[in-house]
Protein backbone atom coordinates (compact mmCIF):
# COMPACT_ATOMS: atom_id res chain seq x y z
CA UNK A 1 0.00 0.00 0.00
CA UNK A 2 1.41 3.40 -1.01
CA UNK A 3 1.40 6.09 1.83
CA UNK A 4 -0.45 8.91 1.71
CA UNK A 5 1.58 12.64 0.71
CA UNK A 6 -0.12 15.17 2.66
CA UNK A 7 -0.53 18.97 1.31
CA UNK A 8 -1.31 21.54 2.86
CA UNK A 9 -2.93 24.59 1.13
CA UNK A 10 -1.82 28.23 1.65
CA UNK A 11 -4.67 30.97 0.01
CA UNK A 12 -8.36 29.61 -0.11
CA UNK A 13 -8.99 31.82 -3.58
CA UNK A 14 -10.32 30.85 -6.77
CA UNK A 15 -7.10 28.49 -7.35
CA UNK A 16 -6.77 27.47 -3.67
CA UNK A 17 -10.69 26.56 -3.35
CA UNK A 18 -10.21 24.72 -7.08
CA UNK A 19 -7.51 22.71 -6.10
CA UNK A 20 -8.55 21.43 -2.67
CA UNK A 21 -12.27 20.43 -4.80
CA UNK A 22 -9.90 19.21 -7.74
CA UNK A 23 -7.54 17.05 -5.38
CA UNK A 24 -10.63 15.64 -3.10
CA UNK A 25 -13.40 15.09 -6.09
CA UNK A 26 -10.93 13.29 -8.25
CA UNK A 27 -8.63 11.40 -5.59
CA UNK A 28 -10.43 8.06 -7.12
CA UNK A 29 -9.05 8.92 -10.89
CA UNK A 30 -6.12 10.14 -9.19
CA UNK A 31 -5.11 7.07 -7.03
CA UNK A 32 -6.73 4.58 -10.42
CA UNK A 33 -3.97 6.77 -13.16
CA UNK A 34 -1.14 6.98 -10.08
CA UNK A 35 -1.33 5.12 -8.08
CA UNK A 36 -1.02 7.75 -5.36
CA UNK A 37 -2.73 8.62 -2.18
CA UNK A 38 -3.21 12.53 -2.18
CA UNK A 39 -4.88 14.09 1.22
CA UNK A 40 -5.81 17.60 1.73
CA UNK A 41 -4.38 17.94 5.31
CA UNK A 42 -4.88 20.97 5.80
CA UNK A 43 -5.87 24.84 4.70
CA UNK A 44 -4.48 28.23 5.69
CA UNK A 45 -6.19 31.54 4.75
CA UNK A 46 -6.34 35.10 6.64
CA UNK A 47 -10.13 34.56 5.99
CA UNK A 48 -10.59 31.02 6.46
CA UNK A 49 -13.54 31.65 8.88
CA UNK A 50 -15.58 33.52 6.17
CA UNK A 51 -15.11 30.71 3.83
CA UNK A 52 -16.90 27.52 3.64
CA UNK A 53 -18.02 24.99 1.30
CA UNK A 54 -18.54 21.23 0.61
CA UNK A 55 -14.51 20.19 -0.09
CA UNK A 56 -13.20 22.75 2.61
CA UNK A 57 -15.47 21.10 5.09
CA UNK A 58 -13.99 17.78 4.58
CA UNK A 59 -9.79 19.30 5.43
CA UNK A 60 -9.49 18.50 8.89
CA UNK A 61 -7.16 21.60 9.86
CA UNK A 62 -8.38 24.61 8.57
CA UNK A 63 -6.73 27.62 9.95
CA UNK A 64 -5.12 31.29 9.85
CA UNK A 65 -1.58 30.50 10.22
CA UNK A 66 0.34 29.06 7.28
CA UNK A 67 3.28 28.31 9.89
CA UNK A 68 0.63 25.87 11.52
CA UNK A 69 1.23 24.20 8.25
CA UNK A 70 4.83 24.65 7.38
CA UNK A 71 5.08 23.00 10.90
CA UNK A 72 3.29 20.25 10.57
CA UNK A 73 5.70 17.52 10.44
CA UNK A 74 2.74 15.03 8.78
CA UNK A 75 2.81 17.89 5.93
CA UNK A 76 4.63 16.87 2.70
CA UNK A 77 4.46 19.22 0.27
CA UNK A 78 3.32 23.48 0.93
CA UNK A 79 1.31 24.87 -2.41
CA UNK A 80 1.20 28.95 -1.74
CA UNK A 81 -1.40 30.58 -3.72
CA UNK A 82 -1.70 33.83 -1.93
CA UNK A 83 -0.08 35.86 -4.96
CA UNK A 84 1.72 38.33 -4.30
CA UNK A 85 5.65 39.04 -3.44
CA UNK A 86 6.14 40.15 0.04
CA UNK A 87 4.20 37.35 2.18
CA UNK A 88 4.85 34.69 -0.47
CA UNK A 89 8.17 34.95 -0.64
CA UNK A 90 8.73 34.20 3.36
CA UNK A 91 6.07 31.53 2.68
CA UNK A 92 7.91 29.49 0.12
CA UNK A 93 11.44 30.33 2.18
CA UNK A 94 10.29 29.22 5.53
CA UNK A 95 8.48 25.75 3.84
CA UNK A 96 11.56 25.02 1.91
CA UNK A 97 13.42 25.36 4.90
CA UNK A 98 11.27 23.35 7.00
CA UNK A 99 11.92 20.39 5.01
CA UNK A 100 8.87 20.61 2.29
CA UNK A 101 8.05 20.50 -1.28
CA UNK A 102 6.35 23.26 -2.83
CA UNK A 103 4.11 24.44 -5.11
CA UNK A 104 3.53 27.57 -6.84
CA UNK A 105 1.25 30.02 -8.98
CA UNK A 106 3.15 32.66 -8.17
CA UNK A 107 3.87 34.48 -11.52
CA UNK A 108 5.30 37.71 -10.18
CA UNK A 109 7.12 36.29 -7.25
CA UNK A 110 9.16 33.88 -9.36
CA UNK A 111 9.74 36.69 -12.05
CA UNK A 112 11.80 39.13 -9.25
CA UNK A 113 13.34 36.37 -6.75
CA UNK A 114 13.46 33.62 -8.88
CA UNK A 115 16.98 33.32 -8.87
CA UNK A 116 17.09 33.19 -4.89
CA UNK A 117 13.36 31.00 -4.53
CA UNK A 118 15.75 28.50 -7.07
CA UNK A 119 18.92 28.40 -5.40
CA UNK A 120 17.43 27.86 -1.78
CA UNK A 121 15.45 25.02 -3.06
CA UNK A 122 18.03 23.37 -5.08
CA UNK A 123 20.48 24.17 -1.88
CA UNK A 124 17.31 22.44 0.62
CA UNK A 125 17.31 19.34 -2.13
CA UNK A 126 13.51 20.34 -1.83
CA UNK A 127 11.18 21.15 -5.26
CA UNK A 128 9.88 23.86 -6.14
CA UNK A 129 7.40 23.59 -8.67
CA UNK A 130 5.29 26.07 -10.93
CA UNK A 131 3.38 24.90 -13.90
CA UNK A 132 0.17 27.05 -13.41
CA UNK A 133 2.51 29.94 -13.33
CA UNK A 134 1.70 30.05 -16.59
CA UNK A 135 -0.53 29.63 -19.05
CA UNK A 136 -3.67 28.38 -17.11
CA UNK A 137 -4.32 25.06 -17.48
CA UNK A 138 -1.83 24.50 -20.71
CA UNK A 139 1.33 22.11 -19.43
CA UNK A 140 3.54 24.64 -21.03
CA UNK A 141 6.61 24.51 -18.84
CA UNK A 142 6.01 20.54 -18.41
CA UNK A 143 6.60 20.43 -22.57
CA UNK A 144 9.43 22.73 -22.00
CA UNK A 145 11.27 20.91 -19.37
CA UNK A 146 10.57 16.95 -20.32
CA UNK A 147 9.64 17.09 -23.86
CA UNK A 148 11.54 19.38 -25.79
CA UNK A 149 14.47 18.85 -23.32
CA UNK A 150 16.64 17.31 -26.06
CA UNK A 151 15.88 20.71 -28.19
CA UNK A 152 17.48 23.64 -28.35
CA UNK A 153 14.39 26.35 -28.50
CA UNK A 154 14.95 28.60 -30.83
CA UNK A 155 11.72 31.09 -30.25
CA UNK A 156 8.81 30.80 -27.74
CA UNK A 157 5.48 32.97 -28.92
CA UNK A 158 2.31 33.44 -28.02
CA UNK A 159 -0.81 34.92 -26.04
CA UNK A 160 -0.61 34.70 -21.98
CA UNK A 161 -2.78 36.82 -21.30
CA UNK A 162 -7.03 35.72 -21.50
CA UNK A 163 -8.22 39.30 -19.74
CA UNK A 164 -6.18 41.09 -23.14
CA UNK A 165 -7.35 38.59 -25.65
CA UNK A 166 -10.63 38.81 -24.51
CA UNK A 167 -10.53 42.59 -24.67
CA UNK A 168 -9.06 42.79 -28.14
CA UNK A 169 -11.24 39.80 -29.64
CA UNK A 170 -14.55 41.63 -28.58
CA UNK A 171 -13.35 45.02 -29.47
CA UNK A 172 -13.25 43.70 -33.19
CA UNK A 173 -16.43 41.67 -33.28
CA UNK A 174 -18.38 44.10 -31.29
CA UNK A 175 -17.03 47.17 -32.59
CA UNK A 176 -16.68 48.71 -29.29
CA UNK A 177 -14.25 50.99 -27.49
CA UNK A 178 -11.31 49.40 -24.86
CA UNK A 179 -13.06 51.09 -22.09
CA UNK A 180 -16.45 49.35 -22.66
CA UNK A 181 -15.20 45.73 -23.12
CA UNK A 182 -12.90 46.74 -20.08
CA UNK A 183 -15.52 47.33 -17.75
CA UNK A 184 -17.56 44.18 -19.09
CA UNK A 185 -14.39 42.36 -18.33
CA UNK A 186 -14.57 43.77 -14.78
CA UNK A 187 -17.96 42.91 -14.44
CA UNK A 188 -17.44 38.88 -15.64
CA UNK A 189 -14.25 38.46 -13.19
CA UNK A 190 -11.54 37.92 -16.31
CA UNK A 191 -10.16 41.73 -15.40
CA UNK A 192 -9.39 43.23 -11.84
CA UNK A 193 -10.67 46.13 -9.97
CA UNK A 194 -7.06 47.72 -10.69
CA UNK A 195 -6.27 45.92 -14.39
CA UNK A 196 -2.97 47.61 -14.98
CA UNK A 197 -1.15 44.52 -14.42
CA UNK A 198 -3.18 42.67 -17.51
CA UNK A 199 -3.92 45.43 -19.81
CA UNK A 200 -0.40 47.60 -19.05
CA UNK A 201 1.37 44.12 -20.13
CA UNK A 202 2.86 43.33 -16.71
CA UNK A 203 1.29 39.98 -16.00
CA UNK A 204 2.57 38.99 -20.00
CA UNK A 205 5.98 40.28 -19.27
CA UNK A 206 6.30 37.73 -15.79
CA UNK A 207 5.00 34.85 -17.52
CA UNK A 208 7.37 35.32 -20.34
CA UNK A 209 10.18 35.74 -18.03
CA UNK A 210 9.40 32.18 -16.52
CA UNK A 211 9.16 30.60 -20.05
CA UNK A 212 13.07 31.67 -20.86
CA UNK A 213 14.23 30.83 -17.58
CA UNK A 214 12.37 27.32 -18.58
CA UNK A 215 14.27 27.22 -21.94
CA UNK A 216 17.53 28.91 -21.20
CA UNK A 217 18.27 29.01 -17.59
CA UNK A 218 18.51 32.30 -16.79
CA UNK A 219 16.57 34.95 -15.41
CA UNK A 220 16.21 37.70 -17.28
CA UNK A 221 15.38 40.81 -15.01
CA UNK A 222 12.09 42.52 -15.70
CA UNK A 223 13.37 45.66 -16.20
CA UNK A 224 15.25 44.71 -19.23
CA UNK A 225 11.90 43.35 -21.33
CA UNK A 226 10.56 45.49 -23.47
CA UNK A 227 6.54 46.22 -22.37
CA UNK A 228 3.84 47.60 -24.48
CA UNK A 229 0.55 47.00 -23.43
CA UNK A 230 -3.25 47.34 -24.99
CA UNK A 231 -4.54 50.62 -23.57
CA UNK A 232 -3.93 52.77 -26.84
CA UNK A 233 -5.13 50.10 -29.10
CA UNK A 234 -8.24 51.68 -30.90
CA UNK A 235 -11.11 50.54 -33.19
CA UNK A 236 -9.16 52.67 -35.85
CA UNK A 237 -5.69 50.07 -35.61
CA UNK A 238 -8.48 47.22 -35.14
CA UNK A 239 -10.05 48.06 -38.44
CA UNK A 240 -6.73 48.38 -40.66
CA UNK A 241 -5.04 45.48 -39.60
CA UNK A 242 -8.58 43.87 -40.63
CA UNK A 243 -8.03 45.30 -43.74
CA UNK A 244 -5.11 44.19 -44.10
CA UNK A 245 -5.71 40.79 -43.38
CA UNK A 246 -4.21 40.52 -39.78
CA UNK A 247 -5.95 40.67 -36.05
CA UNK A 248 -3.61 42.77 -33.54
CA UNK A 249 -3.00 40.53 -30.11
CA UNK A 250 -1.07 41.27 -27.58
CA UNK A 251 2.16 38.48 -27.88
CA UNK A 252 4.75 38.03 -25.89
CA UNK A 253 8.35 36.95 -27.58
CA UNK A 254 11.56 35.11 -25.99
CA UNK A 255 14.48 34.58 -28.36
CA UNK A 256 17.93 33.99 -27.63
CA UNK A 257 20.91 35.77 -29.76
CA UNK A 258 24.00 34.23 -28.96
CA UNK A 259 24.46 34.97 -25.34
CA UNK A 260 21.44 36.95 -24.96
CA UNK A 261 17.95 36.82 -24.47
CA UNK A 262 15.59 39.00 -25.72
CA UNK A 263 11.89 39.12 -24.40
CA UNK A 264 9.43 41.28 -25.45
CA UNK A 265 5.30 41.86 -24.63
CA UNK A 266 3.68 44.22 -26.78
CA UNK A 267 0.47 44.51 -29.33
CA UNK A 268 1.45 42.63 -33.14
CA UNK A 269 -0.99 42.46 -35.94
CA UNK A 270 -0.56 39.04 -36.95
CA UNK A 271 -1.65 36.97 -40.25
CA UNK A 272 -5.29 36.13 -39.96
CA UNK A 273 -4.27 32.77 -41.32
CA UNK A 274 -1.75 32.78 -38.25
CA UNK A 275 -2.35 30.07 -35.66
CA UNK A 276 -2.31 33.00 -33.02
CA UNK A 277 -5.07 34.73 -34.71
CA UNK A 278 -7.39 32.07 -34.49
CA UNK A 279 -7.15 32.14 -30.17
CA UNK A 280 -10.10 34.35 -28.89
CA UNK A 281 -11.44 35.32 -25.88
CA UNK A 282 -9.97 34.23 -22.81
CA UNK A 283 -7.97 31.43 -24.30
CA UNK A 284 -3.81 31.23 -24.13
CA UNK A 285 -2.36 30.16 -26.91
CA UNK A 286 1.77 29.81 -27.01
CA UNK A 287 4.10 28.70 -29.75
CA UNK A 288 7.62 26.59 -29.26
CA UNK A 289 10.25 26.47 -31.97
CA UNK A 290 12.84 23.55 -31.31
CA UNK A 291 15.65 22.87 -33.28
CA UNK A 292 14.71 19.17 -33.99
CA UNK A 293 10.84 19.31 -33.50
CA UNK A 294 9.92 22.48 -35.15
CA UNK A 295 6.98 24.33 -34.64
CA UNK A 296 4.75 23.27 -31.18
CA UNK A 297 1.59 24.83 -30.76
CA UNK A 298 -0.28 24.65 -27.25
CA UNK A 299 -4.12 26.07 -26.24
CA UNK A 300 -5.93 26.02 -23.82
CA UNK A 301 -8.15 28.16 -21.03
CA UNK A 302 -5.22 30.40 -19.60
CA UNK A 303 -7.32 30.96 -16.37
CA UNK A 304 -9.82 30.32 -13.76
CA UNK A 305 -10.00 28.03 -10.65
CA UNK A 306 -10.59 24.63 -12.58
CA UNK A 307 -8.05 24.92 -15.28
CA UNK A 308 -5.04 26.75 -12.86
CA UNK A 309 -5.77 24.21 -10.41
CA UNK A 310 -5.02 21.35 -13.16
CA UNK A 311 -1.77 22.34 -13.49
CA UNK A 312 -1.12 22.94 -9.52
CA UNK A 313 -2.36 18.93 -8.72
CA UNK A 314 0.09 18.11 -11.81
CA UNK A 315 3.09 19.51 -9.92
CA UNK A 316 1.84 18.15 -6.55
CA UNK A 317 1.66 14.74 -8.57
CA UNK A 318 5.38 14.91 -9.88
CA UNK A 319 6.61 15.10 -6.32
CA UNK A 320 3.87 12.81 -4.57
CA UNK A 321 5.27 10.49 -6.69
CA UNK A 322 8.82 10.88 -5.54
CA UNK A 323 7.70 10.46 -1.91
CA UNK A 324 5.69 7.19 -2.59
Amino acid sequence: MSKKIKVGVVGYGTVGRGTVQTLISNATEIKRKTGLDVVVAGVADLHITDKNDLYLEQVPLRTTCADELIANPDIDIIIELIGGTGAAFDIISKALKNGKHVVTANKALLAMRGTELMALAHSMHFNLMFEASVGGGIPVLSVLQNDLAANHILKIEGIVNGTCNYILTRMEREKLPFETILADAQKLGYAEADPSGDVEGYDSVYKMIILAYLAYGKWVDVKDVERVGITQIGLAQIEAAHVAGQRIKLIGSVEKQGDDIFIAVKPKAVPLESVLADVSGVFNGIEIVGDKVGSLFLQGQGAGSLATASAVCADILKIAGTLK
